[in-house]
């Protein structure tokens, strides 16, 4: 039996000694995952001739009949008047004066078609808000909103856009305002038709409503009329300016004569300077900010509102990219 264990014994030895030295063979590599190439531009962007719009898709009015997009993004309240702040935020009066919105617009060509020099438009907005107060950043199981990060330029484009779904129905649960506007938009013969970025003048009727939550009061109303101008195709095509007068009954002092001023700029994000090789041209998400602004004309109260953030075009919803 001794001499059967000591013959096992030196057995493995000898085969320990015999492989000292040797070099394992090496676990198999892993194929390495494709890295994602970005969009890159081979040839320099056209420079059309729009002396003879015809049927060129980038000259004169190309708007399709419906447009309809979903948007995400803040209201900065640092410039509203006492009336609107107490109003909308008012456990954030006199600190952080931000609000996260989201909401869902839609214009529809009812009279006309984009070649008619006249044409009628009905058009519609939801604005969701949700006060700063209301967010608890702090808890990792809430849905993080854009104002509850201090550095937004530092979030990659992937993490904002695959966190936007999310984020858009978090807003419209926990939304403490609602904002909704309905309206009629007469437009007139084109601007600038020679030109890559023609416009229309319009004068539209618009009838809207502001309501908070927990407020105890009736809607508020908020309705206008007013002119303005267009861009109806480039770069900048949905971009407009307008002033008006209208009725606010969020203020106490005249307000059933109000100045009403909208400035609403969007672009192409192709032509944003450091994006040109990132996303092709006619891209279906677009940045936007807007500046409101709502006078008395006189010693009243007055309110002064940014709006900014991203428009995603039904369409990129339908995996028809960016």
């Amino acid at each position: 039996m001794r001499s059967r264990i000591v013959a096992v014994t030196v057995m493995l030895f000898l085969a320990s000694v015999a492989g000292f030295g040797q070099t394992p063979n090496p676990a198999p590599t892993p194929a390495p995952s494709p890295v994602p190439q970005p969009y890159v531009q081979t040839t320099p962007d056209a420079i059309h001739d729009c002396t003879q719009p015809g049927s060129n898709q980038y000259c004169g009015d190309q708007r399709s009949s419906l447009i309809a997009d979903v948007y995400l993004g803040e209201a900065v309240d640092n410039f509203a008047g006492d009336t609107t702040l107490k109003y909308l935020n008012p456990q954030a009066a006199n600190s952080n004066l931000l609000r996260a919105i989201a909401g869902v617009d839609f214009q529809y060509r009812f009279l006309g078609d984009k070649s008619s020099k006249k044409q009628l438009w009905v058009y519609g907005q939801t604005v969701y808000g949700v006060r700063s107060t209301d967010v608890d950043c702090k808890n990792p199981n809430t849905i993080q909103l854009s104002i509850c990060t201090n550095n937004i330029g530092s979030t990659t484009t992937d993490t904002v856009l695959k966190a936007a779904p999310d984020q858009f129905i978090a807003i419209l649960r926990g939304a403490s305002s609602l904002e909704a506007f309905v309206g009629a938009r007469y437009e007139t013969a084109l601007l600038q038709s020679g030109t890559d970025s023609p416009a229309r003048i319009f004068v539209d009727l618009q009838l809207g409503f502001l309501s908070v939550a927990g407020s105890g009061t009736d809607a508020v109303d908020m309705h206008h009329l007013g002119v303005g101008a267009m861009a109806v195709n480039g770069m900048f095509q949905q971009s407009f300016l307008e002033a008006g007068i209208g009725k606010d009954d969020l203020f106490q002092r005249n307000r059933n004569r109000r100045l009403v001023v909208d400035g609403y700029l969007t672009v192409d994000p192709h032509y944003i300077p450091g994006f040109k090789n990132i996303v092709g041209a006619g891209s279906r998400i677009r940045p936007f900010i807007e500046l409101t602004g709502n006078f008395d004309g006189g010693h009243g109260s007055d309110s002064i509102q940014t709006y900014f953030g991203l428009n995603f075009d039904l369409d990129y919803w339908h995996g028809n990219g960016r």
